[in-house]
């Protein structure tokens, strides 16, 4: 089985490196690796939008990615923001 090797940070705290199967989802990332469960599995083909991600572009946009249909690798030296960034 071929691996990858995954550092993100997520909501201001890094996460890895990690060596994960390729083609491992996010959403997996997230539960397994992370310890981060508030990022929901909804229909497995990015509709539903349980599953979303806030990702910190490097010009200072944001975009939001379905994490059911995005391997972790994507993520690999990125930022994002899970539902748990969120203050209410």
């Amino acid at each position: 089985m071929k691996t990858t090797q995954v550092e993100v940070t997520i909501n201001d705290a890094s996460y890895g490196p990690h060596e994960v199967p390729d083609g491992l989802l996010m959403n997996d990332y997230l539960h397994e690796y992370a310890a981060l469960t508030g990022t929901k599995f909804g229909c497995g083909v990015g509709a539903c939008r349980a599953c979303v991600v806030i990702l910190d572009n490097d010009d200072g946009t944001r975009e939001t990615i379905q994490t059911c249909i995005t391997p972790a690798e994507f993520f690999a030296g990125k930022r994002i923001q899970t539902v748990r960034a969120i203050q209410c």
